[in-house]
């Protein structure tokens, strides 16, 4: 019986990493380097879900791209919204775009970004420039700073829609007293698939693309008043007693 449970742990598994593998090819595809450069000022991405993908990645680990699926749909984040429009990341976008169609002949929403919808549009995609998400189109493209159709943005990748999604929690934070992870606008959309802004500036560069998927810092600073919340959790509790015939794991 264990050997059957492992059997079939072992191919889940494997399956899930096949299926990151592609997702992260497919969105590399044609790119030698990220250039995160210029005045703009990236965050670095939280990854929790269970097929949340680096895409970029700094030497030291910091995510600030990452793709991931949700229901039916697709979700690929940005660390900045102006890397939505930077000439430089063209062929990344093009890649997003075309990985987050439903279909060939999707329509891509784009909202407040006519850099972006002229660049698709250029590149073949049929392309509409929305104010708000509407209902009528395959892709749509925003910033990560308003949340008043957060429920309906998820429900639209749920399903089987596609979002471009970019921002920076990190000035939200410093006019803001709500935790990040869960009050910032854009983390109550990106968030059911396992991807997070956080408030932590990532480090500007220009870094090259490796063939595999790009390693990322399991210590990643999140905001969170640990110390506040132990001393609810262990209020009145002396010790543990683990003694006894059962035996536990240790927790990752």
């Amino acid at each position: 019986m264990f050997s059957a449970v492992f059997s079939s742990a072992r191919h889940s598994a494997q399956a899930k990493d096949m299926k990151v593998r592609v997702i992260y090819s497919s969105l590399v595809h044609g790119v030698e380097k990220f250039h995160f450069e210029g005045s703009a000022v990236p965050c670095q991405l939280l990854l929790a879900g269970d097929m949340a993908v680096p895409v970029a990645a700094g030497p030291s680990g910091q995510v600030l791209i990452a793709a991931s699926r949700y229901g039916d749909g697709r979700v690929v984040v940005m660390g900045h919204e102006e890397y939505m429009q930077d000439p430089k990341f063209h062929q990344f976008l093009q890649n997003a775009i075309e990985w987050l169609k439903p279909q060939q002949d999707a329509v891509v929403g784009v909202c407040k970004k006519p850099q972006l919808a002229d660049h698709l549009s250029k590149t073949g995609s049929k392309v509409k420039s929305l104010h708000r998400y509407d209902g009528s189109v395959g892709v749509f493209c925003c910033d990560a700073y308003d949340d008043h159709q957060a429920a309906e943005l998820v429900e639209f990748v749920k399903g089987g829609g596609g979002l471009l999604i970019g921002g920076q929690a990190w000035h939200w934070a410093h006019t803001h007293k709500e935790d990040v992870l869960h009050s910032f606008p854009g983390n109550k959309i990106t968030g059911v698939a396992g991807i997070y802004f956080t408030a932590i500036y990532g480090k500007k560069g220009s870094f090259p693309v490796p063939r595999e998927i790009p390693h990322q810092s399991i210590f990643v600073q999140h905001g969170k008043d640990i110390k506040h919340d132990l001393g609810v959790l262990l209020d009145g509790i002396a010790q543990f007693d683990l003694s006894g015939q059962n035996v536990p794991s240790s927790v990752l």
